[in-house]
């Protein structure tokens, strides 16, 4: 009786030790997701800002054709300008 309530007791108790190696091994599964959850947050706010960048560089890109497009009509102006003031001094003399 002794013996068999000694190998139940054993027996339970590897039970036990197995049930807390599964616990364990579901313990760094846990912690592998987590990893995998915080790689995936850096890759978003990588992407977040490569589209904040993209953003500005287009922009950066409106804003220089913008410019250009201001220097080119000023051009224009003193270009077409000069050339009514050059017409208007031919046709004075």
């Amino acid at each position: 009786m002794v013996e068999e309530r000694q190998l139940m007791v054993e027996e339970r108790q590897m039970v036990v030790e197995e049930r807390q190696i599964v616990v364990e091994e579901r313990q760094m599964v846990v912690e592998e997701r987590q990893i995998v959850l915080e790689e995936r947050q850096l890759m978003v706010e990588e992407i977040d800002g490569n589209m904040e960048t993209g953003v500005l560089m287009g922009q950066m890109v409106a804003a220089e054709q913008m410019v250009a497009g201001w220097v080119q009509v000023a051009r224009d102006r003193w270009q077409g300008g000069g050339r009514e003031l050059a017409s208007d001094l031919n046709t004075m003399r």
